[in-house]
């Protein structure tokens, strides 16, 4: 009888912790449904919380603007940079500045239109540096930064104006903010001026 008693405790024991753990292997199923709707919302939501974006934005331009001093600071501002930016738009921005140089292979105003007309609008890109035109600057300060509207699915475009305070300079700037994989990056600066 003691050993009837023994097994059958046994046998409810191994009954009871199979049960656990297929409630267990259940329960590890729902939260990783829940993680993927929860980083798709976070996604959704990234770009639509404006005052998030335009902070984030501001804090790019300033940081990157402003850490343009030399060494250190300059190398660590243009990682900062290079971060917020796209592949596609980094290289974009940088066959731009690079027109008509000694760059090897050389390319020409022609060959930059076609190479990116048709995800970018090659008017507006810019021909000096990354995010204002002059080479050398002051203190750089966000003056204005308002939503313009969302252009599609996971982008918005935000108009900027940025003020070098020393030298008493305007830069009006359109920027498109992506989301991608819950980060936000810059995919076009449409400068103006």
């Amino acid at each position: 009888m003691t050993k009837l008693c023994w097994l059958l405790l046994i046998a409810l024991i191994f009954t009871s912790c199979s049960a656990n753990t297929s409630a267990d292997d259940n329960s590890g199923d729902t939260v990783k449904r829940t993680d993927n709707k929860q980083r798709k919302k976070v996604l959704a939501n990234a770009l639509t919380d404006t005052l998030k974006v335009k902070q984030w934005l501001i804090n790019v331009i300033e940081t990157y603007a402003n850490g343009n001093d030399s060494g250190e600071h300059m190398r660590a501002a243009y990682k900062g940079l290079r971060r917020a930016l796209t592949d596609n738009y980094y290289t974009y921005k940088l066959d731009a500045m690079y027109l008509d140089s000694d760059r090897e292979p050389p390319m020409s105003k022609e060959e930059f239109k076609k190479k990116w007309e048709g995800k970018y609008n090659t008017k507006y890109a810019g021909f000096g540096g990354f995010i204002i035109s002059t080479q050398d600057n002051g203190k750089i300060k966000v003056t204005s930064c308002n939503v313009l509207s969302g252009t599609e699915q996971n982008a918005s475009v935000y108009r900027v104006v940025i003020e070098d305070l020393d030298y008493k300079t305007k830069f009006t700037r359109d920027i498109k903010v992506i989301a991608q994989n819950g980060s936000l990056f810059i995919d076009d600066i449409m400068e103006y001026n």
